[in-house]
């Protein structure tokens, strides 16, 4: 798991997920706020935790900034690191497939945003091409 945010996990479930020795997580303010991995590094952690086993890629856009979502956030991924996170995964990995959620162009409140997607689109063909990548 990569990306976890802890401001969004109560402290005991925390604390469960970290002494579970079949879960393996970094949290992005691990990544992002404290400098402890880089991004790559993270995303290399996770796939090295499936080693050759098959593994489906996750991306769910409501950690990806400013992505028109049930959850829009202003602090997360940005889109280029939300690409770069579907290439190297797909890359590095055995994908059985990648499924990208939470993502909207238009709510039922009015707000709407043409680029969602565009970054889906974006997200399904860099995984297509790092697939047929040799």
């Amino acid at each position: 798991m990569v990306g976890l945010h802890e401001n969004y996990v109560s402290q005991n479930v925390l604390m469960d997920i970290h002494n579970n020795p079949f879960i393996d997580y970094i949290s992005f303010e691990e990544i992002f706020i404290h400098d402890r991995k880089n991004f790559i590094q993270a995303v290399a952690h996770a796939t090295g935790f499936t080693e050759d086993s098959y593994t489906g890629i996750e991306i769910d856009l409501d950690c990806v900034e400013h992505i028109l979502s049930s959850a829009t956030t202003p602090s997360g991924i940005t889109p280029l690191l939300a690409r770069k996170y579907v290439t190297f995964a797909a890359q590095d990995s055995k994908p059985a497939y990648l499924h990208i959620c939470e993502g909207a162009t238009q709510l039922a409140d009015g707000r709407k945003n043409e680029t969602t997607g565009k970054l889906i689109s974006y997200l399904v063909s860099d995984f297509i091409k790092a697939l047929t990548l040799d």
